[in-house]
Formats: structure tokens, sequence, C-alpha cells
């Protein structure tokens, strides 16, 4: 089943000990420039970015995203609850591409005598 999930998983630096189960949990954060690490989490490889805003006192945020299966990458953003506006910057992450990288080994095998 396809989920698409947008998750915090730091704030101002600090790791938040939740994941992406925990999408839903309120955070508490404190007033002031705050910037948040966001991720998506759509095709199992998190997407994530940084958007940055003033947190004010008694104020709620929610995070907003736009994701682009084409582009393999996903917009976030944040958002005043009260006035439904965009109150932060906006951030752009992209899915690492996947390359295979092969590395030779040697194999030795042991001589019987």
């Amino acid at each position: 089943m396809f989920e698409e999930v947008v998750y915090v998983m730091d704030i101002n630096g600090k790791r938040l000990a939740g994941d992406k189960k925990h999408w839903d949990d309120p955070v508490v954060i404190d007033e002031g420039k705050t910037v948040v690490t966001a991720a998506f989490d759509g095709k199992g490889i998190p997407v994530t970015a940084k958007v940055e805003f003033e947190a004010v006192a008694g104020h709620s945020y929610q995070i907003q995203f736009l994701s682009d299966i084409e582009e393999d990458c996903c917009d976030f953003w944040i958002i005043d609850m009260a006035s439904e506006k965009a109150v932060s910057t906006i951030g752009r992450g992209y899915a690492p591409k996947k390359e295979t990288i092969y590395v030779p080994l040697p194999v030795y095998w042991p001589r019987v005598y």
C-alpha cells in the first residue's frame, strides 16, 4: 500500500525521539526563530528539507507539502493554523538517486596440498 507521510525529524538541530510512526503527535516549540527539518516518506526513502519561520507564543502550526513523483522531490512549508497562511520559507528536498556501485573483491582459496 502506498502511504505518503510527512513528519518532523528535528527542530533547531535537536532530533526528535519519534519517527514517522508518530507523524501526527503534536510537538511543543519555543517562540522565536525556528528551523524544522521535515521529512516526506512516500517510497520508503525519506526526502528531507529545512524550513525556517518565526514561532509566536500561543500559535499552532502545521507542515504542508507537495510531492512531485516525476522529479523525485518534495516541497515543504509551514502554515499558521489560525490564519491558514504560510509563515515559513519553502524547503525542497530530493530523493537520493539509486546508483549501483560494484567493487571488485579478491577471493582467495586456500591451497590444499
